[in-house]
């Protein structure tokens, strides 16, 4: 949770209850401490009532519909990883009082893609504020969306061949821990800013520097650090008090905590030299805080990603619950900040970057709930799967856009029979990076045939619902067939009826990567008086996300200083925005002069 939004986060909404609050909170001594209770009906007394049961955490590896404890999450990031290749679990750091601190890298064992080329990363932070029991969820949610995806010839084994998604599931073990020894229980009292916030316990934030596991001691109450408010480049004087006691307090200097530092270790776990994307993991109010930089490409594709997810989630929750979730996006301001993990990597790393406040967006009456004390932290049970799986293939989406735009990597023109090839070429990684072209023309085209065409692409470039069914993502406008046209790249000739082709289930490497269509040229197609005119191929696509095609396929795309290299667009223009592809060309000839390549074929 960001200071920005504390005074939202604390407001109670219910006016029956809030009274009763502020009635029970005038009768705590000015300078002690009261233990209250969260409790599901109005009981009177310490309690806050949040109107639906008190989540206590079980002792289940397998998910279910509620929360698990520390020890059975952490067992199932380990059996996960002992069962699957692709999963490289190491210990990043230790906690203040010496617990170790996984991270999880999730990849195939080939250091190369498939084509040879380096693999993109991502880092997924979780768990480092206590109290929000939705980030651990969510982030094991991630580690075991892939295991069950993997092998599905599309989305999560593209993913698996192209990217090192490392996850750091529960940074502020201890602190986590506390919160599930005393899952209802919460001190109110001898806050330095107000006497109305619930500290420790159920309600504890900051990690244990100077502070002990029992609930009642003061120092346990109101000490240790936020850590996230102990990063640079904005630590001081960005990292809101120097209050030791304070709930900000962001420790005595920039990454001094071990918890801190177990993060950045698992940026080098997660392969820092290819990162392009970080996420840090909180709740509440539904929304993300982007860290922004002086780097208007970084800060533009940021600001196209955090639109590709928030309009994914908002729909694939519509579809699936029939209630979307629209997240929105505050931006930080350029130069400054509070000492966020996300402001790090911004501007450490050059990369798109932010804090995620998972959802409720306003507190627990979006549940039914009454609007208690500082409720949208607890979340209720019977939400929890539905949290970790949208949000696992959510985050699966935003990979795959980062993991790069899509290229042409193999196009293909036969008769329709299959028996008389026109066109055959690919696109090949060579040793200096870049890609080479080996194409093959041995006629033209010739008019009132069929002809069968086939362009296969270097990554799934539609979605696929639930029943297989190959359509557009959720929450995007995508055109479902490319468009296809001979002449050049600002002229058809002939335009291709894509709408009678078909993304092919399975496809080549990934299901839907393949376009298959049948075409004839017209017999009024006039290429003039020679034996065959040149006629430019142009492929205009895009993936499912909408990112559209890198126009040439020599420069490999990669990312550098917060963009992309080698991704041009129609005009060969380096960039962000890409193009058509119109690297290839095909004969055509005139009806008249089809028997001479009739008779060669004879």
């Amino acid at each position: 949770m960001n200071v920005r939004t504390v005074a939202r986060k604390h407001v109670v909404s219910a006016p029956v209850v809030l009274a009763l609050v502020l009635l029970v909170l005038l009768a705590v001594p000015a300078h002690g401490q009261q233990r209250y209770t969260y409790v599901e009906s109005p009981s009177g007394g310490s309690s806050f009532a949040l109107g639906y049961p008190p989540p206590v955490p079980e002792d289940s590896t397998l998910p279910f519909d509620g929360f698990r404890t520390w020890a059975a999450l952490h067992a199932r990031h380990q059996d996960l990883m002992m069962l699957n290749d692709f999963i490289d679990g190491t210990v990043v750091g230790q906690t203040r009082l010496g617990r170790d601190i996984w991270a999880y890298a999730i990849t195939t064992p080939a250091a190369d893609t498939p084509d040879g080329g380096p693999k993109s990363s991502a880092l997924i932070n979780g768990g480092i504020h206590a109290r929000e029991w939705g980030t651990p969820e969510l982030t094991t949610g991630l580690i075991e969306g892939f295991a069950a995806g993997a092998g599905d010839g599309w989305l999560y084994d593209y993913l698996l061949d192209h990217v090192r998604f490392t996850v750091l599931p529960v940074n502020n073990i201890d602190g986590f821990l506390q919160t599930q020894r005393y899952p209802t229980e919460v001190l109110v009292g001898e806050d330095p800013r107000t006497d109305q916030w619930p500290r420790d316990g159920r309600m504890r934030r900051k990690n244990l520097l100077d502070a002990d596991e029992v609930l009642d001691t003061v120092g346990d109450h109101l000490f240790g650090v936020d850590l996230n408010r102990n990063n640079p480049p904005f630590f001081d004087p960005g990292g809101w008090t120097d209050v030791e006691t304070d709930l900000t307090y962001h420790g005595p200097f920039a990454q001094s905590e071990p918890e801190t530092r177990a993060l950045a270790a698992a940026a080098v776990h997660a392969g820092e030299d290819r990162l392009r994307w970080y996420q840090d993991t909180h709740s509440f109010t539904q929304l993300f805080f982007s860290s922004r930089t002086e780097n208007d490409r970084r800060n533009s594709i940021q600001d196209a990603l955090l639109s590709t997810y928030s309009r994914f989630h908002d729909a694939l929750s519509e579809e699936r619950h029939g209630h979307g979730r629209l997240y929105r996006d505050v931006r930080d301001p350029i130069g400054a900040g509070i000492g966020t993990t996300a402001e790090y990597f911004a501007y450490a790393y050059q990369i798109p970057s932010w804090t995620l406040e998972i959802e409720p967006a306003n507190g627990g009456e979006d549940y039914g709930g009454f609007g208690a004390n500082h409720d949208g932290f607890i979340l209720p049970e019977s939400e929890v799967a539905r949290l970790r799986e949208d949000m696992a293939i959510t985050h699966a989406v935003v990979a795959y856009r980062m993991a790069g735009p899509p290229s042409v990597r193999t196009v293909e023109i036969h008769s329709s029979d299959g028996r008389w090839p026109v066109l055959t070429a690919e696109w090949t990684r060579t040793a200096d990076g870049q890609r080479s072209l080996e194409a093959r023309l041995r006629e033209p085209l010739l008019p009132g045939l069929d002809y069968r065409l086939r362009i296969t692409f270097d990554k799934p470039m539609r979605w696929l619902d639930r029943h297989g069914e190959v359509r557009t993502a959720p929450g995007h406008s995508v055109r479902l067939e490319p468009l296809i046209w001979l002449g050049s790249p600002t002229a058809a000739t002939f335009s291709v009826d894509t709408s009678a082709g078909r993304w092919q289930v399975p496809g080549d490497r990934y299901a839907t990567d393949t376009f298959e269509v049948v075409f004839q040229l017209p017999e009024s197609l006039d290429p003039g008086a020679a034996l065959a005119s040149i006629q430019t191929l142009v492929i205009n696509a895009s993936d499912f996300t909408g990112q559209p095609l890198d126009s040439d396929p020599s420069t490999a795309v990669d990312w550098a200083d917060g963009g992309w290299t080698g991704y041009e667009n129609s005009q060969g223009t380096p960039g962000d925005s890409g193009g058509s592809d119109a690297t290839l060309s095909v004969l055509t000839t005139t009806r008249g002069l089809a028997r001479i390549w009739l008779r060669r074929r004879g």
